[in-house]
């Protein structure tokens, strides 16, 4: 999932700046995070495997819209991942302050204090970050589901006539934030005071998310158009 590429990718640089210093120690750092990169998942074949099964217990229009929440939703769950990732790096960084404190174990406690995780409804705050990356590849894996639905299994669509209705308020969701919405961003970005080497990867990188997120609006329009006509 994106949170456990977004910790393993901490744990990472974490990892490396500890390699850099010799033989320090960083507290925070435990033996499951070695093995972190280890445990993968085939996600062709479990988006396969879920469009293949999905009708014995849900129809394409929940499908539809539950993706759609998911898509608008990108930057709520995007803040849900950075306050946790903020909460548990505070705890380390008390953690390492204490003489003979438990080393981190690498595995957060999302369900703390009544925590939602994923939240994709939360009430975003101006005291929260934004991590676009994070907001890029949700929106980005939401339209590779959409993708495959339209592609591989637009029979689906002919079961029920809202089916098609509902795709098209999808398709217009994703036409104002790809080619709207995130153009206007990158623009804020480029024009920012900001002008660190981190600051210039960042915009460099999101450019190429922006991209492929304007790829995949292509893609989908185009096999559904194709495959209508």
């Amino acid at each position: 999932t994106l949170f456990r590429s977004a910790h393993y990718n901490e744990k990472r640089r974490q990892l490396s700046k500890t390699q850099n210093r010799g033989s320090a120690k960083d507290p925070s750092i435990g033996l499951l995070d070695y093995a972190f990169v280890k445990l993968t998942m085939d996600n062709d074949v479990f988006t396969e495997t879920f469009f293949n099964t999905y009708k014995s217990f849900t129809t394409t229009t929940t499908v539809l819209e539950n993706l759609a929440k998911r898509f608008i939703g990108a930057k709520s769950c995007a803040v849900s991942i950075t306050r946790i990732l903020n909460k548990e790096r505070g705890k380390n960084m008390e953690n390492s302050a204490n003489v003979g404190a438990a080393r981190f174990s690498g595995l957060f406690d999302v369900t703390a204090n009544n925590t939602r995780f994923p939240a994709w409804d939360l009430k975003i705050t101006e005291r929260d970050e934004l991590n676009y990356t994070y907001i890029a590849k949700i929106q980005i894996g939401t339209m590779e589901a959409i993708l495959h639905l339209v592609s591989r299994h637009y029979a689906d669509f002919t079961d029920d006539l809202s089916n098609n209705r509902t795709f098209l308020d999808v398709l217009k969701i994703m036409d104002q934030e790809v080619n709207d919405e995130w153009a206007k961003r990158l623009n804020r970005l480029e024009k920012s005071d900001l002008k660190t080497n981190s600051h210039h990867e960042m915009i460099a990188e999101l450019e190429g998310l922006h991209t492929i997120l304007k790829d995949l609006f292509s893609k989908i329009k185009f096999s559904y158009q194709k495959q209508l006509y």
